[in-house]
């Protein structure tokens, strides 16, 4: 278990420091660079537009290497919820942030899910699948036997029209005897030899 988990966090801590630097540290370049506190417009670029690339890139990269991990897609909102704090977001409107909080999971999730279908594991599956397909021998399909031929009694035009049975073969007589199938038999037995 603890050796699954570090194997996991090992696998996280890149897009971490990554996604941590830029929901965490972008904010303060915009109150740096406008000290009148009206940020020009550009929050609203970053929490529309930087951010949510920042998730879904980031998550699809890690599910392009590792696949889809439901957990992998709580990093970005996690790292909101300080930046939002730290940063003044939250108290402007608890709503925003919720809605900023559900968008960026759903980017996170969006990320995961193009990223597992660009995966390259699973396009050399495909690969692999469609080759053994090609190159494995042809099968041998079961094949019908010859239809027979149905003989068609002329009767009076009273009676019904009436054929033979097709799976019936008309070489045997009715008083064909045990002796004769033994004989039958044994023909076809020395044809295969």
């Amino acid at each position: 278990m603890e050796a699954k988990l570090e194997k996991k966090l090992k696998a996280y801590l890149p897009y971490i420091i990554v996604i941590g630097v830029i929901y965490l540290f972008l904010p303060v370049f915009l109150v740096i660079f406008d000290r009148d506190n009206n940020y020009l417009g550009w929050h609203h670029v970053v929490y529309i537009a930087v951010f949510p690339l920042t998730a879904l890139i980031a998550s699809i990269l890690y599910a392009k290497k590792n696949g889809v991990d439901i957990l992998f897609a709580l990093i970005a909102p996690i790292f909101y919820i300080p930046s939002a704090f730290l940063y003044g977001n939250f108290s402007d409107s608890v709503i925003n942030t919720l809605i900023y909080l559900i968008a960026y999971f759903l980017c996170g999730y969006l990320g995961l899910l193009v990223g597992d279908m660009l995966s390259p594991k699973k396009k050399d599956a495909a690969a692999e699948r469609q080759r053994a397909e090609t190159t494995a021998e042809p099968r041998t399909e079961r094949r019908s036997r010859p239809p027979r031929k149905v003989a068609v009694e002329q009767q009076d035009s009273s009676d019904d029209f009436r054929a033979e049975d097709p799976y019936t073969d008309d070489t045997l007589n009715t008083s064909t005897t045990t002796d004769d199938i033994d004989a039958i038999l044994a023909e076809i037995h020395s044809r295969r030899n």
